[in-house]
């Protein structure tokens, strides 16, 4: 994506200084970087009036993907489950010919009255033994752009068990692409749960040297065919239960490294599987850990980039969705459900997942595999497979999320970024349009909130105007200055620069709005000082971490387009312009974010009900020769400060003046919103949840829940919304009927 600079700045020929200059000139007229766009600015949503991705979006220049530059790419692997044959265990466990259909056939809805997962016509009830099944599955995969396969692999009392798909497979080469093998060594039990107990249909007892020598040796056709998986010679092999196996695992697995050394092999690195009880490296280093949901973080997908790196090595992972209900038909209440389960909600999730791999990928020298369960996991509600319900939109949003991924940059990409616009930042002399100043209130560690100071960070990068300074500073006393000032080096960008306030500026969270002012007055008081590029700057722009800005927003500050005005306004959207009356039609919600963009996100005018002062550029040399100070217009009123700018375009002497309304190039339905604050039904969508459009809600109101979180709160009978503009529109939840009640 970037080409390093070859020589500093200080040692350019005069020649070359000039192509620089032009190449910046061009490139800040012409491209909008596309892969400095944090996902949830990236994410085209379903609704008419937000403008898909490829049209706020300019195409960038004529560059290297970020994967060719970095030498990085992510490798999806997808798991494929075998139990599609009848095998002589289960046909004495179950009953004759029994395979995964017969569980799946035992009942058509879960406990809540929800079709279970049933394969498309086009899929049918297939034997994975069939030639043409398993060709389709090479189809399949490699349309939805997934790098190779996983299989379920199962030995016990020394021998293999169902293991005829792996031996078809052998024999023609199908499905033909990479694939590695993960040992299910779990015991086989009536409850399907793979724990011990006292109704085991197959217990698992790993014996000693010669007992691992046999499985080695049964393991060695598969390692040596030229489609298993290796990482600079090192064959790859997934345990998935480690926990079971415990301390005998880690002897076991250097045996097997040794024999794979024998064998001709560079190595073996075994991959362990992350439970969320359980880390592997309590019982010695791990030469892998790989994620497997929903084990490692759970069934609600918006947690999975949240959990944590678990090892040097560490390999993320999603599941589709699931529903274990076909194993429990005898007793629906001990099936695990996910209500919410949708393709689109997937997809923000799998796009998020990938962007969390390429800003902490995997040391140089490995991959960076994502682990997907499952391509056919119907007994568990879990397929990438076409089916009656969804069709083939997993596999299609899995498909569209990778092409959004695969333009982001790689965190090697982050670094020579930074240094290019270090150069850059020279040539042009720190000359800047916007002074951006980022108030933090609350920041965690990366990855953890959908709504924090990163994702400010990364639509601020992403603006067609490159030409703005940008400040993250504390608002209270107990902000994270620590973790604030992670968050902005980790950017690598000159342009961004994170600043301590005194501690007597800091505001006290007792005492609210009113003192949440002071660190910001402070501030500006001593740009001087603390930022040269700001002072310079023509307009100012106040935002809050978690808000997020359309990436054609400093555009209108730019100093070729500005008009003079002292206030430039912008629209905005925040919890005021989204509120819901109590008597509204409860048809209207939902639906209301498709015709009602005037009051989602409206522009701030000097007569504005919702005033918002994040929602305009104010001229800052004026503003500091006025010499005034937000706190003192400060009060409980939390608009306080954005009337008062109001006010200051109708005092009688000097007047501020307002820049005219933009005119935009598309229609009102498709308005641009400048600014998004956190936690709004648009930032909501972008970060994979669900807005609950409901007015009188308890105990929260109106707001953006996870899908976990609505079952918690509200329980898991989908009843009472309406589920049908539900699956229409999944970022948006209403009641059933036409109803106005509070839901407790």
């Amino acid at each position: 994506m970037f080409a390093k600079l070859q020589q500093r700045s200080s040692r350019l020929s005069s020649r070359r200084v000039v192509a620089l200059l032009v190449i910046a000139v061009l490139v800040s007229t012409i491209i909008c970087h596309n892969y400095w766009i944090e996902v949830r600015t990236l994410l085209p949503v379903p609704v008419a009036h937000f403008k898909p991705v490829q049209e706020v979006v300019s195409k960038p220049a004529e560059t290297v993907s970020a994967t060719e530059t970095s030498g990085r790419s992510i490798k999806p692997l997808v798991y494929i489950f075998p139990q599609f044959h009848a095998i002589p265990e289960n046909d004495k466990f179950w009953g004759v010919n029994f395979t995964e259909w017969t569980n799946v056939n035992k009942t058509s809805k879960n406990r809540i009255g929800q079709e279970i997962l049933t394969p498309a016509d086009s899929v049918g009830y297939y034997s994975l033994l069939d030639l043409s099944t398993r060709q389709r599955y090479t189809d399949l995969l490699r349309n939805m752009t997934a790098y190779g396969v996983v299989y379920h692999h199962y030995w016990f009392s020394g021998k293999p068990v169902m293991a005829k798909v792996l031996e078809a497979m052998i024999q023609d080469g199908q499905p033909d692409m990479p694939f590695m093998l993960s040992w299910a060594n779990e015991p086989w039990t009536k409850r399907w749960d793979g724990r011990d107990g006292d109704d085991n249909l197959l217990m698992q007892d790993y014996g000693g040297v010669e007992d691992w020598r046999a499985h080695f040796d049964w393991l060695l056709t598969y390692f040596r065919h030229p489609n298993y998986i290796k990482v600079n010679g090192r064959l790859q092999f997934a345990v998935y239960a480690p926990w079971h196996i415990g301390y005998r695992g880690k002897r076991m697995y250097d045996a097997w490294r040794l024999w794979a050394v024998e064998a001709g092999f560079g190595g073996l690195d075994i991959i362990e599987t992350q439970w969320h009880f359980h880390d592997p490296n309590r019982v010695g280093p791990a030469d892998a850990i790989a994620e497997f949901q929903p084990h490692s973080g759970g069934l609600d997908p918006t947690g999975f980039v949240e959990t944590p790196r678990g090892g040097r090595v560490f390999h993320r992972g999603l599941k589709v969705s699931f529903d274990n209900t076909p194993r429990h038909a005898a007793n629906l209440s001990a099936g695990t459900i996910e209500p919410f389960a949708h393709p689109s909600l997937w997809k923000q999730t799998a796009i998020e997942v990938m962007q969390r791999m390429k800003l902490d990928p995997n040391p140089r020298g490995e991959e960076n595999f994502l682990f997907v369960n499952a391509l056919n996991e119907w007994g568990e509600g879990n397929a990438l497979e076409p089916s009656k319900q969804w069709g083939d939109a997993y596999s299609v949003a899995f498909k569209e999320a990778k092409q959004i991924a695969d333009a982001m940059p790689w965190r090697e990409d982050v670094i020579e970024r930074g240094l290019e616009l270090t150069d850059e930042v020279k040539l042009t002399g720190g000359a800047v349009d916007v002074c951006v100043l980022i108030g933090v209130k609350d920041t965690v560690s990366p990855f953890e909130s959908p709504w924090d100071l990163p994702q400010t960070l990364r639509s601020i990068q992403a603006q067609s105007n490159r030409q703005w300074q940008a400040i993250a500073y504390p608002i209270w006393s107990d902000t994270n200055q620590e973790m604030l000032d992670r968050h902005v080096m980790d950017t690598f960008d000159p342009r961004i620069q994170s600043s301590g306030i005194p501690k007597e500026r800091l505001g006290n969270r007792t005492y609210g709005e009113i003192v949440a002012w002071f660190s910001t007055d402070w501030l500006i008081e001593n740009l001087d000082w603390i930022s040269k590029p700001c002072v310079s700057a023509s307009s100012l722009l106040l935002v809050e971490s978690g808000d997020t800005l359309d990436p054609s927003t400093f555009a209108l500050a730019s100093r070729s387009g500005s008009d003079g005005s002292d206030i430039i306004p912008l629209h905005f959207s925040n919890m005021d312009t989204v509120a819901v009356s109590r008597v509204e039609e409860a048809k209207q919600h939902c639906t209301r974010f498709r015709s009602d963009v005037a009051k989602i996100c409206p522009l701030m005018t000097p007569h504005s009900t919702d005033a918002d002062i994040g929602a305009m550029f104010i001229n800052l040399a004026k503003w500091r020769s006025e010499k005034h100070k937000f706190s003192q217009y400060a009060t409980y009123n939390k608009n306080s400060t954005a009337i008062f700018m109001q006010w200051l375009s109708s005092r009688a002497a000097d007047p501020w003046t307002w820049a005219s309304p933009q005119v935009e190039d598309e229609s009102s339905s498709k308005q641009t919103c400048h600014v998004v604050h956190a936690a709004t039904p648009l930032s909501c969508r972008r970060s994979g949840r669900i807005w609950l459009d409901v007015p009188g809600l308890q105990p929260a109101g109106p707001a953006c829940y996870s899908p976990s979180d609505i079952v918690q709160t509200f329980g898991e009978n989908t009843t009472t919304w309406d589920m049908q503009l539900w699956r229409e529109d999944p970022f948006c939840l209403r009641l059933f009927r036409n109803e106005t009640h509070t839901l407790v």
